[in-house]
């Protein structure tokens, strides 16, 4: 039904986006400023290499295999496995800053959030 397929689709990918900038954030906050363009290029390059590259011909095998509507019905259960790896790595956020504070001997500025 595409009447409710659209409106579903949009706010789907509305929200999909919110997660880049905060991560972009928080790699900026856990890595030494010196390579820290570097670490946010692999992992730009890592989430286009393991998502845009590899989607199309994923879903297309596995259409091949059981069906459009059932192969389309595995992305919003990976995007739910993947928002779960990432709330379980943010617990460790704070460790990894403080960490990163230490082993730079406070020539690393880093935004703490408030607590």
């Amino acid at each position: 039904d595409l009447d409710l397929f659209v409106p579903l689709f949009a706010v789907a990918f509305f929200f999909l986006s919110w997660y880049n900038g905060p991560l972009t954030a928080v790699i900026f906050d856990v890595v030494p400023s010196r390579i820290g363009a570097t670490v946010s290029g692999a992992y730009l390059l890592f989430i286009h290499l393991a998502g845009d590259a590899i989607a199309f011909p994923l879903v297309g095998s596995l259409s091949d295999r059981i069906g459009l509507d059932r192969a389309v019905m595995v992305l919003p259960i990976v995007a739910v496995i993947g928002g779960l790896v990432t709330l379980g790595a943010m617990r460790t956020v704070r460790r990894d800053m403080d960490r990163i504070e230490i082993s730079t001997s406070g020539s690393h500025r880093v935004a703490t959030p408030p607590r």
